[in-house]
């Protein structure tokens, strides 16, 4: 990449610059993996696919990733910082952004990396069926902790996010749609 910033930096990753120079950065996976898998941040897709496997098998790749871009966007309000560092390491131009609007870019790019890897994006499309939804929902809230997730969530939630899930529509999610 020879936009002035050091060869450490992944092409289509963009950094802030720190006294005039742009710290070299790890990787995208490593940064995503992290970010995925501490406490507090984004596990809480695992949730979803806790309750998903209790109604057809699933493998954890695919649980997971299906709901990635949905939880991503039912925590938008709680976590926008954390969502606009996705969007900025996955390559998106943040400077100009708020932290909701880049974070709205990180579900968009996420869910569209996930259609352009041919992986499904929808309940409907993994063969789960429509009338199981609001029983996922309950299933969800009253069989598996959400210690992780970054807000509480309600049956509603629950309901939002699996509905959007089948929809094939994380915009559901945001709180200013709802």
């Amino acid at each position: 990449m020879s936009n002035g910033t050091s060869s450490a930096i992944p092409s289509g990753a963009s950094s802030a610059p720190v006294n005039g120079c742009a710290p070299p950065r790890p990787p995208l996976a490593f940064r995503v993996g992290v970010v995925g898998h501490r406490p507090n941040r984004l596990k809480h897709a695992d949730l979803p696919l806790l309750v998903l496997s209790g109604f057809k098998p699933i493998s954890h790749g695919v649980g997971s990733g299906v709901a990635l871009p949905y939880t991503m966007a039912s925590n938008l309000s709680v976590i926008p910082q954390k969502l606009a560092l996705i969007a900025s390491s996955m390559g998106e131009r943040t400077e100009s952004l708020n932290n909701d609007a880049a974070g709205k870019a990180a579900v968009r790019l996420v869910y569209n990396l996930m259609e352009e890897m041919g992986l499904s994006v929808s309940l409907r499309e993994l063969g789960y069926e429509r009338r199981d939804l609001e029983k996922m929902a309950e299933t969800c809230i009253v069989k598996h902790k959400r210690e992780y997730n970054p807000k509480d969530l309600t049956v509603q939630d629950c309901a939002a996010i699996f509905e959007a899930m089948w929809n094939g529509s994380p915009e559901e999610l945001y709180a200013d749609t709802l």
